[in-house]
C-alpha cells in the first residue's frame, strides 16, 4: 500500500470491546492529518460493527453502531462506509489531507532519512541529537 490510512480497522472474532481497545491504542495522531477534524476508526467482529471518529486529543466518539446479524442491518452498514468514502472524498477535495509518503521507500530528508511500512517507521538520522529527540518521542507514543 501508499501513503498514510484515514481509517484504521480493528477486527475481532468475539470481541467488540477488544476491537474498540485495540483501535484506541494502536490510533496516533500524525503530521498527516493536521489538517483533518478526525479520522476513522471501524471496530468489527462478525457480530457487530461500530464507526468512530478519532480526535487529534485522542479521544474518540462513536458515531454508528450495528448489529450484523440480519440482511438489512448489513445494508445500514454498507450506506455508512459509503459516507465514510464521502468523507474522505470531502477531505480530499477541501485539501485537508497532506500528500502522502509512499510506503517501502526510502526517503530522504536535509538531516534523517524515512521509510514507512504499515506496522513501523524505519529513521536513520545523520545527526545524533535528532535520534536522540525522535527516540523519546517514538517511545512515548508507540505500543
Amino acid at each position: 500500500g501508499e501513503g498514510v490510512t484515514f481509517v484504521k480497522i480493528e477486527e475481532k472474532d468475539d470481541s467488540l470491546q477488544e476491537a474498540i481497545d485495540d483501535l484506541t491504542k494502536k490510533a496516533h495522531w500524525l503530521p498527516h492529518y493536521a489538517r483533518l477534524p478526525f479520522i476513522f476508526g471501524i471496530a468489527v467482529t462478525s457480530q457487530m460493527l461500530e464507526i468512530f471518529q478519532l480526535l487529534a486529543d485522542n479521544s474518540v466518539l462513536r458515531v454508528f453502531s450495528s448489529s450484523l446479524t440480519s440482511l438489512s442491518d448489513r445494508w445500514m452498514c454498507v450506506r455508512a462506509v459509503v459516507n465514510i468514502a464521502r468523507t474522505l472524498k470531502f477531505f480530499i477535495e477541501q485539501k485537508m489531507v497532506h500528500r502522502s509518503l509512499k510506503f517501502d521507500v526510502w526517503h530522504e530528508r536535509k538531516r534523517k532519512r524515512i521509510r514507512l511500512d504499515v506496522n513501523f517507521v524505519e529513521v536513520e538520522c545523520r545527526d545524533s541529537n535528532a535520534f536522540n529527540r525522535m527516540k523519546v518521542f517514538y517511545t512515548a507514543t508507540g505500543n
